[in-house]
């Protein structure tokens, strides 16, 4: 990012965060790793097609640069960074979260994405990741 993409972020007017993000987009994180983003996006977009889910890539979903994503304690969240100033798509965003819990999640019988909901809005924000079964 650049010095005038930051001046430009920052001077930007705030909006409000969404309580709850991506929560009819389906995704299991058993599925395979991809080695490109491009690659990632079209077997999101094919999973979706076949579990009827929501699949809009470059759809802005969280308007700010980072954010902080846990699965159960907020001590052992992650924080990602969104590509653009713009903040997280559809896509960097499921992207980011697959490279980072997969592994974590890879035996569990709780693997299939269920959403996001804004636990804590102090900087960056805390987001809660729901998994089922």
């Amino acid at each position: 990012m650049s010095r005038r993409d930051l001046i430009r972020a920052r001077a930007a007017k705030p909006q409000a965060l969404p309580q709850t993000v991506l929560t009819d987009v389906y995704w299991s994180f058993h599925e395979p790793s991809q080695k490109t983003r491009a690659a990632f996006v079209e077997a999101a977009a094919e999973y979706n097609a076949e579990n009827d889910g929501t699949w809009e890539p470059e759809q802005v979903v969280i308007p700010v640069a980072a954010i902080r994503v846990t699965i159960n304690d907020p001590g052992d969240a992650v924080t990602l960074r969104s590509p653009s100033p713009a903040g997280f798509t559809v896509a960097d965003l499921l992207h980011q979260l697959h490279t980072m819990f997969r592994r974590s999640l890879a035996e569990s019988d709780h693997h299939f994405f269920e959403g996001l909901e804004l636990d804590d809005e102090t900087t960056p924000p805390l987001y809660m990741m729901t998994v089922g079964s």
